[in-house]
């Protein structure tokens, strides 16, 4: 009987001493009230990184205190019990020793782990983990606030332990490359078709430049409005940006064609002084052509090109004749290399 006695005393005192130790983590100030994830929620700052070990410690805390020490006390319990009803058994005796002892294993583990978390987020957290005179600088398991955070330093900081950040650089921006027209550029880099330069140009723009075809091809090579002239503009300047006008898709690829077996140069395109104002030289869909060769029949072999059955239909081609200083000419009649022969052809859209 006194030995069953003394075997209550001892799981009563067992029992009490898990009790306070479970109420001296609420006075050691483990501060689980709060929610676990501390950011984010209405009324609570926005996340960041220094948010991180605060969600650990507290993680840890509620582990802890809401599952480690409740199922150590009911292993103590259950193992108190086992003492007691089993008091008569030898091997019941022994189990509740047994599971009295692997509870204050685990409890120590538990609780060595518990201290190295929260002393490792207090230190990433810039908190104070040594004895300042005999007092802790403050609650030894409480992190700082968030504003303390050495892992991201608030806004308007400065540092001044370390050497100070070399600044980055800004960069550079790339510049956006200009979109070419892809026909045009194909008739600028074939070396067997010339642009006349402006200076060569008979009417000037509103700024008083000489305009010709070289200004039209480089408009329409960055796909910008073309500089349209008006009959009887020789000597004016009069020439001027006209939106909407673009050069007919039928005729460059004709020109580009043309090349093959002939070769010559652009004379007019937009630009220029034509019969009337509603020449097709002025919506784009014309253009006036010489041969490069010195031989008297190359006139006509140009024109024929572009009057062949076969590419008048390819090239939607609408008209095509030779004209000089005088107006419309015989092809086989005109001069090579004299002033105002040309081949002119125009197209359909």
């Amino acid at each position: 009987m006194q030995n069953l006695f003394q075997k209550k005393i001892f799981f009563v005192i067992i029992i009490s001493g898990f009790l306070l130790l479970y109420g001296a983590s609420f006075a050691f100030a483990i501060s689980v009230s709060g929610p676990i994830v501390p950011c984010g929620s209405q009324g609570q700052p926005p996340c960041t990184i220094c948010h991180i070990p605060y969600l650990i410690k507290n993680l840890a805390d509620y582990m802890f205190t809401y599952v480690g020490i409740p199922f150590a006390i009911l292993i103590f319990a259950i193992a108190g019990v086992r003492m007691i009803v089993g008091s008569s058994k030898e091997s019941e005796i022994t189990a509740a020793k047994s599971m009295i002892t692997n509870v204050l294993i685990g409890l120590g583990f538990m609780l060595a782990a518990w201290i190295m978390v929260n002393t490792t987020m207090l230190l990433l957290t810039g908190g104070q983990t040594s004895f300042q005179g005999a007092l802790f600088s403050g609650p030894w398991n409480q992190l700082p606030s968030t504003e303390n955070c050495p892992l991201e330093g608030p806004v308007g900081s400065s540092v001044t332990s370390g050497p100070a950040p070399t600044p980055i650089p800004t960069p550079t921006p790339t510049p956006t490359p200009v979109q070419t027209n892809p026909l045009v550029d194909s008739i600028l880099n074939n070396p067997r078709i010339t642009i006349a330069r402006d200076s060569t140009g008979d009417c000037k723009d509103t700024s008083g430049n000489r305009v010709g075809p070289q200004t039209i091809i480089s408009q329409a090579d960055h796909n910008r409005p073309l500089t349209v002239c008006s009959a009887g503009c020789i000597g004016q300047s009069v020439c001027a940006v006209k939106p909407g006008v673009t050069l007919n898709q039928n005729m460059l690829n004709a020109l580009i064609a043309a090349a093959v077996p002939h070769t010559f140069t652009v004379t007019s395109l937009t630009t220029g002084s034509h019969s009337s104002n509603t020449d097709p030289h002025y919506t784009g869909d014309a253009a006036d052509l010489v041969p490069m060769t010195s031989a008297a029949i190359s006139f006509e072999n140009l024109r024929k090109f572009f009057a062949d059955s076969a590419n008048k239909q390819l090239y939607n081609v609408d008209k095509v004749f030779c004209e000089n200083a005088s107006g419309i000419a015989d092809c086989n009649k005109l001069v090579p290399n004299a002033a105002g022969n040309h081949v002119h052809v125009q197209f359909k859209r």
